[in-house]
């Protein structure tokens, strides 16, 4: 039984191909044409290797020149013929083949290399922006995005901002912080979660203190939202998020076309490497604040196994999210770092505050 194969077929004088199916028949390679079959006796045939990177093998006779893709008719007239030079121009044709796979590899490879220096130089540049945002637009921003998140959502009760200012300002004055004036908020929300903004802003919601179980855990996750306004993370989420659009408007002194990304600041999430930071340095801070870092351990394992039950009510897992992994990180920096006692007591009836917290 003959085999078919397709290839391209040039007929002198004519300026275009077509393709064709081919077969072999006795001596000869079968051209099956719409209107005629033609009959190319091998004899006559003139064989090299030719088209782009020699990727073809040319068959060329007196007034049409075949361009054979496929090898399997090749192996097919060498075990008719036993040409040599058939052999010959297979292997060519072979390490051409290998030729031009390995320039498309390493073309892949280059494309991916300049994709690399690309991202490393984007990271640089957000980086050395996001830390050179002067502090009086960073407030700026924050204050756009307080207007679509505490404005008109206060808590009623002033003892629930009381008992937040009074651990947040103690663990801000145990800080290296010389350029942020803190402020802190209460935010009338059953979500479990906190959020610090750009400029010194940081909320925290009725749904966490009712969740939480002692002072000491507000203070883990207020020393961990702390971090995240020293470093500037809030800052260089946006340049990576929303653009450099932004910045480019802040420096025209362009601040009121921004008021749009109010609400999308709250939801942006922090890179992997942020969390780790400002878990690393809000359990430096909580140590140094005479404070036990494992409270914020606790807490977090707390936010997880809330999470498992009630996915939609612990918020602060959905932008700061925490994995086994982190949470083990941060046991192992704990424990080979920080080993003097906690001394720290705050001095505030915390089952009231749970009790306040539940009601607004």
């Amino acid at each position: 039984m003959n085999k078919d194969y397709k290839d391209l077929l040039f007929i002198q004088n004519s300026p275009d191909g077509k393709k064709v199916n081919l077969s072999l028949e006795g001596e000869s390679i079968k051209i099956n044409d719409q209107y005629k079959d033609l009959y190319l006796p091998i004899s006559d045939l003139e064989f090299s290797l030719g088209g782009e990177s020699n990727s073809y093998i040319v068959a060329k006779g007196n007034d049409m020149t075949l361009f054979i893709k496929s090898t399997h008719i090749i192996d097919d007239l060498i075990s008719k013929t036993n040409s040599e030079k058939l052999i010959k121009i297979k292997e060519g044709h072979k390490k051409s083949k290998h030729g031009l796979k390995f320039t498309i590899v390493s073309l892949f490879a280059m494309v991916a290399v300049f994709l690399l220096i690309g991202y490393i130089i984007f990271q640089s540049v957000i980086f050395f922006i996001s830390k050179n945002v002067p502090v009086s637009w960073e407030e700026k921003i924050g204050q756009i995005a307080l207007t679509t998140t505490v404005t008109g959502k206060s808590a009623n009760d002033p003892s629930l901002l009381k008992a937040v200012e009074k651990i947040g300002n103690y663990l801000d004055s145990k800080s290296d912080n010389d350029e942020y004036k803190i402020k802190f908020y209460v935010v009338k929300d059953k979500q479990v979660n906190a959020f610090a903004l750009p400029g010194g802003y940081i909320a925290v919601n009725t749904g966490l203190l009712e969740k939480s179980d002692s002072p000491e855990e507000v203070a883990a996750v207020l020393a961990h939202e702390l971090q995240h306004v020293y470093k500037k993370h809030a800052v260089e989420a946006i340049v990576k998020n929303i653009g450099f659009a932004i910045f480019l408007n802040l420096t025209l002194g362009d601040i009121s076309s921004l008021a749009y990304i109010g609400s999308e600041i709250v939801g942006l999430k922090f890179s992997r490497d942020d969390e780790r930071e400002a878990d690393a340095l809000g359990a430096q801070l909580l140590d140094k604040s005479g404070i036990n870092p494992n409270s914020m351990i606790s807490f977090f394992k707390k936010l997880q196994a809330i999470n498992k039950d009630l996915p939609a009510s612990v918020e602060f897992i959905s932008t700061h999210p925490l994995t086994d992994e982190r949470i083990k990180i941060l046991q192992n920096l704990i424990a080979t770092k920080y080993k003097k006692p906690s001394s720290k007591t705050f001095d505030i009836d915390w089952k009231q505050i749970k009790e306040k917290a539940s009601k607004e």
